[in-house]
């Protein structure tokens, strides 16, 4: 009779502890993955909503100084500062001055003509 017992024991079959192990393990890793790649997105949605608000306070820093400078470089203000003595301004001399004319008239025989840009300050 000890054979017969020894057939009808319970013995471990390693085939399904293996399959069971392999499903748990596969199980695990997919599960782990799916929660790093969840704290990732957080942290990237978490890091554009902070590069968000600086581009909103660095397009109304630019509105701003935009606005300033068009109040700087008004007439106004301009002529406040030559007032107040701030800018210096002088004369330009003639001779620094070039006159365009609207409708030039082009002599045939000279298309190209040479320019001197003296600088004799």
């Amino acid at each position: 009779m000890s054979k017969n017992r020894r057939k009808n024991g319970n013995s471990i079959e390693i085939s399904t502890f293996a399959k069971w192990g392999v499903i748990f393990t596969v199980i695990a890793v997919i599960g782990v993955s799916y929660v790093s790649m969840k704290n990732r997105l957080h942290q990237y949605g978490e890091q554009r909503r902070t590069l968000e608000r600086e581009l909103t306070v660095l397009r109304e820093t630019n509105r701003a100084m935009a606005s300033q400078i068009v109040i700087l470089c008004s007439r106004d203000a301009l002529q406040q500062k030559l007032d107040s003595g701030f800018i210096q301004m002088i004369p330009i001399p003639d001779d620094r001055i070039v006159r365009l004319e609207m409708n030039p008239q082009r002599s045939p025989s000279a298309e190209l003509q040479a320019v001197s840009n003296q600088m004799g300050f």
